[in-house]
């Protein structure tokens, strides 16, 4: 899908970007109360009503400027809560001992505090059940006039510089994004189910004892970001990102999904999962394609920039060298091979019929791309029992899906092949062939395999078993985006 989103804000316009949005992006959960996808892209749709008047001034003010249009100003504020009961007398000041940032205290102050006392009470509190920090509201609350001068540099500043923390204060929300920030702090929160963000940058994310916290979701992003105690995390999603550290501990139900991104170093728990697709620099195995030998050995969980805690010593997949099995022309004969006559092609010599063998390595797309073609030269049509995969050597290749130390390990051995036509005692090689498989080997050695892209109603059977599924189902998210391949 191609999105439109905003790059910069500069005085008097806002520079559009197109770029291509990836399904591994920030904001692509589902409510569990709708399950309905909460794309950032979508909800950048549904806007405050006074918006349309911000835009409509700023196209006449670029349309003088010679500037390129302004088609929408980027923010998604939800509207101020309606409190739904009456006020207690406990009240929290908006002030430096409660919200260190003073643009923060101007946001609070502005969103939440109804009553223009200086101070948050306990229902204006409790009616907060999500918040959404970027400078979208100050583009809106200050007036286009204002907006449009040099007032922006410094807002637009101080937002990306910003503190945040005293969230507990806020006992009741459950949903926090942040797109700009210095650093966000929130400990000891009740509620907060989900942290997300998109197209941004904060220095330092600091979660600590959040018990309610169930997924993170940030797509084209920098920060370091260091979660502790926070044992119900289930998915934490990284897309498009240059990451400084990572560290997730006491979170031993978390998968960590990682999509085109980078990392400097990171520490998890061992019975936390990490799930990888797309480039990375950061490999569980060796190299690109895995650290392997020519005698079918691999190397699992050796990357020194991810450090394990708990990890148990036992298991096969922590050994330097873990040994593949073995594999004979016999393990693929379900491979799909398909025979037909070339009608208007004979043998040059002989004058035997040309047949046309095409060998699919996925019968799920049936593109081009995924055929192999080959040609035999005989006076009757071949049997499918003639055509052989023949394994070259051992395993040519590995590439990573998922690995926990204390869980097990799922990635897709590659093997190159000869493709060979058996008439009797007569072999012919019509030429080469590569396929892969998916497998899963647990931590005590059980190793299963998983055939590719055989299942007709377009889902994987593997995918399936992988712990990046499990969790989306878990949490009622579309596990579509979350494909691992």
């Amino acid at each position: 899908m191609q999105c439109k989103l905003y790059e910069e804000m500069v005085t008097g316009t806002f520079v559009p970007v197109t770029i291509q949005h990836k399904v591994c992006y920030g904001d692509f959960f589902k409510r569990k109360d709708t399950m309905k996808p909460m794309m950032y892209f979508e909800k950048a749709k549904q806007k405050n009503k006074r918006m349309k008047k911000i835009v409509l001034f700023c196209i006449a003010a670029v349309g003088l400027c010679g500037c390129k249009k302004i088609e929408e100003i980027p923010s998604s504020i939800s509207p101020a809560p309606v409190i739904t009961e009456a006020p207690e007398q406990k009240e929290i000041p908006i002030d430096a001992e409660h919200f260190t940032d003073e643009i923060f205290r101007e946001y609070i102050s502005g969103m939440y505090d109804l009553d223009k006392n200086g101070a948050l009470s306990q229902a204006e509190r409790e009616a907060v059940k999500e918040m959404e920090w970027e400078i979208g509201y100050w583009a809106i609350e200050k007036g286009s006039d204002d907006w449009l001068t040099d007032k922006a540099d410094v807002i637009r500043h101080k937002v990306r510089t910003a503190v945040l923390d005293g969230l507990e204060y806020f006992p009741k929300l459950e949903d926090l994004r942040v797109y700009n920030a210095k650093s966000v702090v929130l400990k000891n929160h009740p509620s907060i189910q989900e942290i997300s963000g998109d197209e941004g940058r904060i220095e330092t994310v600091l979660i600590e004892n959040c018990p309610m916290l169930e997924r993170m979701a940030f797509g084209l992003f920098e920060g370091d970001f260091s979660v502790r105690n926070c044992e119900r995390l289930r998915l934490a999603s990284f897309g498009e990102a240059e990451l400084g550290t990572l560290i997730f501990e006491e979170t031993p139900q978390l998968v960590l999904y990682l999509c085109d991104t980078d990392a400097e170093d990171i520490t998890m728990d061992a019975n936390a999962v990490i799930s990888m697709e797309g480039t990375s620099d950061i490999r569980i195995l060796g190299t690109n394609y895995g650290e392997y030998t020519k005698d079918g050995r691999v190397s699992f969980g050796m990357n020194e920039r991810i450090h394990w805690q708990n990890a148990d010593e036992s298991s096969v997949i922590m050994k330097e060298k873990f040994a593949l099995p073995q594999v004979s022309e016999d393990d693929f004969s379900y491979v799909d091979v398909r025979i037909s006559e070339k009608e208007d092609e004979t043998a040059p010599e002989t004058g035997e019929k040309a047949w046309e063998i095409a060998i699919h390595r996925n019968e799920l797309t049936m593109t081009e791309y995924d055929v192999n073609y080959y040609t035999v030269y005989a006076k009757e049509k071949p049997e499918r029992s003639q055509i052989v995969l023949r394994p070259i050597g051992g395993v040519s290749g590995v590439s990573l899906n998922e690995y926990s130390p204390n869980k097990g390990v799922f990635f897709r051995p590659q093997w190159k092949f000869e493709v060979v036509y058996r008439d009797g005692d007569n072999e012919e090689v019509l030429g080469t062939f590569r396929y892969a498989e998916f497998w899963n080997i647990t931590p005590d050695g059980t190793l299963s395999r998983y055939r590719y892209g055989v299942d007709r109603d377009l889902v994987y059977p593997y995918w399936k078993e992988t712990h990046v599924y499990q969790a989306c189902i878990d949490l009622g998210v579309d596990p579509t985006w979350y494909y691992v391949d």
